[in-house]
């Protein structure tokens, strides 16, 4: 699932009202009556703005990339272009920098904006430089206090940066003020089931919590949580067999190859004696801590 979708998915009310297909129809048509009746370059590039928007939606990602360049051409400092550019730009491995930038002088026109605050947070965590990324998910929360995606983001940086006690704070936090959170949920359970300090696991509550998840949405990162769960209550031949049955689907869904490591990874640790995912290692050396939000 696209992680940085959300910060253009509501950057115009209208999108929720007209298919993408009909608005790229229409706009596609608009562009060019526009440019030769010599519109002011604002108007052309919003024309432009909601061009790509629209692409994006319907995975039509290369479209969209030179829609949203088209309207920087036409208005080099124009906010929602340069947001939406970063934001689509952001989904590639190999245009993370790229997207940095715009998303960077998109805050820079607009620092009011959270969106584009998260969204370079959101892209400085997968180039792992945590300590940027939290600064900047707890500056897009100072502006919306209400967005569950910084308040988690800031829980994952926190992991990431080996401050665990405060992660497991924020998670519990988040699960109070956003109690139907399933994002909340999957992180606190993954903590308290394989958190690198010892001290901070709950193996009894994060089963129970992973059973929960998994009964609500039989997904494979669920089953993945109950296996560690399991493991952790020292209960190994069930957990291996879980795994096990984790591995299977995982096949059969197609996942990509790191994941399927990280999978082979965690059934060896339940394999071995004491069974369990092992503590004491930085979390940034811990493969099975990419980003932990459910699937």
């Amino acid at each position: 699932m696209r992680e940085i979708r959300r910060v253009v998915r509501f950057l115009n009310g209208w999108r929720a009202v007209v298919p993408a297909w009909i608005l790229v129809g229409s706009l596609t048509g608009a562009v060019a009556p526009a440019a030769t009746a010599a519109q002011d370059a604002e108007a052309l590039a919003a024309t432009q703005v909601q061009l790509g928007n629209a692409l994006h939606d319907l995975d039509r990602d290369e479209e969209a990339v030179e829609a949203f360049r088209q309207a920087l051409v036409s208005a080099p400092d124009d906010f929602e272009a340069h947001l939406g550019l970063g934001s689509v730009l952001a989904e590639e491995e190999e245009s993370l920098d790229e997207a940095l930038v715009h998303l960077t002088r998109a805050a820079e026109l607009r620092p009011e904006d959270a969106r584009a605050i998260y969204g370079q947070a959101e892209v400085l965590r997968r180039l792992l430089r945590w300590d940027e990324a939290l600064d900047l998910y707890r500056e897009a929360i100072a502006l919306e206090a209400s967005d569950e995606n910084s308040r988690i983001g800031e829980a994952d940086a926190l992991f990431a940066l080996g401050r665990f006690t405060e992660a497991r704070m924020k998670l519990e936090e988040g699960r109070q003020l956003f109690p139907h959170s399933r994002g909340f949920k999957f992180g606190l359970t993954w903590l308290l089931a394989a958190c690198p300090d010892k001290e901070l696991r709950d193996a009894e509550r994060a089963w129970a919590m992973a059973q929960e998840l998994y009964t609500e949405r039989r997904s494979l990162g669920a089953a993945e949580l109950i296996a560690a769960a399991t493991a952790e209550l020292g209960r190994c031949e069930e957990a291996v067999g879980l795994q096990r049955f984790v591995l299977e689907q995982a096949v059969v869904f197609e996942r990509p190859p790191e994941v399927m490591a990280r999978l082979e990874l965690e059934a060896s640790w339940f394999d071995a004696t004491p069974c369990g995912i092992p503590a004491g290692r930085p979390a940034s050396e811990r493969p099975e801590w990419p980003r932990r939000r459910p699937d």
